[in-house]
């Protein structure tokens, strides 16, 4: 382990293209049309 955990912070853009494929796996939309919708037109 690298620290401690609360002791640093760690940017990593893996964990946010992971999460984005989770996101288009489970709703079948892609990640930008998922986040339009469900984030800045508020509609569904």
């Amino acid at each position: 382990m690298k620290s401690q955990p609360g002791e640093k912070f760690e940017y990593n853009n893996t964990d946010y293209n992971l999460l984005g494929g989770i996101i288009e796996k489970v709703s079948g939309r892609s990640y930008e049309d998922y986040v339009k919708r469900k984030f800045f037109i508020l509609q569904e």
